[in-house]
């Protein structure tokens, strides 16, 4: 997994010149899911960044990559400064389990 992450990073930065990327592997399912913030996605619609973001990669990536490929968030940095301060709120750390019960975390 490691060296596909690794291919996927390298793919985003070249797509994506002067992006950041934040990846990781969720191991139950094997696949890859993060973030690319990019200062180029300014002004875009996110359903456009995102339809852009994959029809890249199922240009690039044969069908058993593409597998390996969960939710790639494409942010500005801006956007994902914003997602950050959210996420740091107390409130961020409650998981809901899928009865809906709280739990304070």
């Amino acid at each position: 997994m490691a060296n596909f992450m690794k291919k996927l990073d390298g793919l985003l930065k070249q797509l994506y010149p002067g992006a950041v990327t934040e990846l990781e592997s969720d191991s139950p399912t094997s696949q890859v899911g993060g973030y690319v913030i990019w200062q180029g996605f300014k002004g875009k619609d996110i359903e456009d960044r995102t339809t852009q973001l994959y029809e890249s990669l199922q240009r690039v990536l044969n069908a058993k990559e593409l597998k390996k490929v969960s939710l790639i968030m494409p942010l500005t940095p801006r956007e994902m400064a914003f997602r950050k301060k959210e996420m740091a709120r107390p409130e961020a750390q409650d998981d809901i389990d899928l009865a809906g019960n709280v739990r304070h975390g």
